[in-house]
């Protein structure tokens, strides 16, 4: 049509026939399309109904299969601190392949993956990057050491994976507050402040402190500063050293100098056992005390008489053979005897201890498992005593501490004994 015909008007006449169906098409093809977005978007609808309908065991939870749950640790299988992680790896297996042998929990094996962190922070960091995020545990049991608790922490809680009754007192583990931390002992805080009240009944007024430079060091020397501080005292003098020294001669000429009454530890194994000796061999007839860091048969036994009279501070009782009351105890040290060769030393007690408590909770969080269920669960272990014996747990949905006092045990004969069940 030439030009002259659109400018006339006669454009839209010839036109109109084709524009109008052009329009029809476009009309039918938008009302099919929303027809089909309409039929996607039910099913989408379905689905979602559907999958909300399945049992939550079905979600993917991490470290929870059918067939299995995957329990980490990461602590010292070598390393200045392996008498507590090798102790503790053992009894963790220990009661495990027994829960095992009896079909597991609700039809699940469960399956440990230790990692040894040497009791270095750096490794311990590596560790549990690699039991969060490759092994993808359920939980993490019994993890050794304050600042190796302290860097895995955070992956921890960002992947929802709780951290359960570790080996360290620090208040971190339990401070602030969070629905994946459980402890079951006393802090290190409240443990020296409970310390310093204990001595200061005994009228003595010269408090001194020997302290590892670490945060675990550091939380002994607050505890100590804000118990002398609620009498109105101060210390006396205070010596600081490193996780791996060997010579503690000085220091303690220094400490007697000072005309200290009690010498406060927060100190480990190897430590405590060369400052005892020291003391002996300088015929120091002053009163030392530790904390659950040193309530350790091992020290009794590699002091020998140097550690007669020391004291600590602990939430768990330590059992002997001799002493044990309960049938569950009684089993548990025969069988152990038998795989082992040897009687469970308190590393492999607290850790049998600490899992015992973990196998109760995960039955009763039920088949559907996930770290609410098992929050809920351990919440709801209100005034409960495992069987094995040892504190009454007292957890609640605002309390995850579980013990609230130490013990006072006493070195007498070649063995610990406790001379206070509950210090106020």
């Amino acid at each position: 049509m030439p030009l002259s015909d659109c400018l006339n008007g006669s454009c839209g006449q010839s036109y109109g026939g084709s524009f109008a169906t052009a329009n029809q098409s476009i009309e039918a093809i938008s009302t099919k399309s929303r027809q089909a977005n309409g039929r996607l978007l039910r099913l989408i609808m379905l689905i979602c109904g559907c999958l909300c309908c399945l049992p939550s065991s079905l979600w993917a939870t991490q470290g929870v299969t059918s067939k299995e749950i995957r329990i980490g640790t990461h602590t010292a299988m070598s390393g200045p601190a392996a008498t507590w992680g090798l102790g503790a790896v053992k009894a963790l297996r220990f009661h495990f392949a027994e829960v095992n042998a009896a079909g597991g929990i609700h039809g699940r094996q469960l399956r440990l993956i230790a990692e040894d962190h040497q009791y270095q922070v750096v490794r311990a960091r590596q560790a549990a990057n690699k039991l969060v995020l490759h092994d993808r545990v359920f939980v993490m049991l019994a993890a050794l050491g304050t600042s190796m608790n302290q860097v895995a922490l955070p992956l921890q809680e960002e992947h929802n994976v709780a951290n359960l009754f570790p080996y360290t007192s620090a208040r971190l583990m339990s401070e602030p507050f969070h629905p994946l931390k459980f402890t079951a002992s006393v802090s290190y805080f409240d443990q020296a402040r409970a310390l310093v009240r204990h001595f200061h009944q005994q009228k003595l007024q010269r408090f001194c402190l020997m302290h590892q430079n670490t945060d675990y060091g550091r939380e002994m020397l607050d505890g100590v500063e804000a118990g002398l501080q609620e009498l109105g005292m101060s210390l006396t003098a205070v010596e600081t050293h490193s996780p791996t020294e060997t010579n503690f001669l000085n220091t303690l000429l220094r400490l007697r100098e000072a005309d200290c009454e009690v010498v406060l530890l927060g100190t480990i194994l190897g430590d405590t056992i060369r400052i005892l000796q020291t003391r002996q061999s300088l015929q120091w007839d002053v009163t030392m005390a530790g904390n659950v860091s040193a309530y350790d048969q091992i020290i009794v036994d590699r002091a020998g008489t140097a550690a007669d009279g020391f004291l600590a501070t602990a939430s768990i009782e330590m059992l002997y053979p001799e002493t044990l009351t309960s049938s569950v105890a009684q089993d548990f040290f025969a069988k152990y005897q038998a795989e082992y060769g040897e009687s469970p030393n308190n590393a492999v007690q607290m850790a049998y201890f600490y899992a015992r408590i973990l196998t109760h909770a995960l039955q009763l969080a039920g088949p559907e498992l996930n770290s609410e269920k098992l929050t809920t669960a351990l919440e709801s272990m209100n005034n409960y005593q495992d069987e094995l014996g040892g504190p009454v747990l007292q957890f609640g949905p605002s309390d995850h501490e579980g013990i609230e006092k130490p013990l006072l045990a006493e070195v007498q004969h070649g063995q610990w004994r406790t001379v206070r069940s509950v210090m106020d």
